[in-house]
């Protein structure tokens, strides 16, 4: 027999499955409202990445895939005088590699986001000039971000 579990985590699978199909159809924003209220009552793990990705109204993961390899390759190219900030306070933060392994990975995604001009114009905080950046040439420049 089915318990009374079962049922709700189907029921509720169905249900989040219905709404992220009309959540992906003509009237995407619409369905943002419903899709919040039902992640209050839990997401099922196999619907999580789309289920968020509607909810946040992310691009597609193509588009992503693409902006971040940019963004990877600004790194490569500049160095920033934030850097070291974002250095230390990765490796303040994960000091112990027992505990958290995953350093590199931490260090290279915040030095990424650290260039993402679209963070800079969505931020309520928004300073009229992005951090000083030197090329590897060595050439200092300021980047506007207005």
């Amino acid at each position: 027999s089915v318990s009374a579990i079962d049922s709700f985590r189907s029921e509720h699978q169905t249900k989040g499955t219905r709404l992220l199909r009309k959540a992906t159809g003509l009237m995407k924003g619409a369905y943002v409202p419903l899709l919040r209220q039902y992640a209050k009552m839990g997401v099922p793990p196999s619907m999580r990445p789309q289920l968020w990705s509607a909810i946040l109204r992310l691009p597609p993961a193509a588009q992503q895939f693409h902006e971040y390899s940019n963004l990877l390759r600004d790194v490569k190219h500049w160095d920033m005088i934030t850097d070291d900030l974002v250095r230390f306070d990765v490796e303040d933060t994960s000091d112990h590699d027992e505990f958290f392994v995953f350093g590199d990975l931490l260090e290279q995604v915040m030095l990424a986001v650290s260039r993402d001009s679209t963070i800079q114009h969505t931020s309520a905080l928004v300073p009229s000039l992005a951090p000083l950046a030197v090329s590897h040439s060595r050439t200092p420049i300021f980047i506007s971000v207005d």
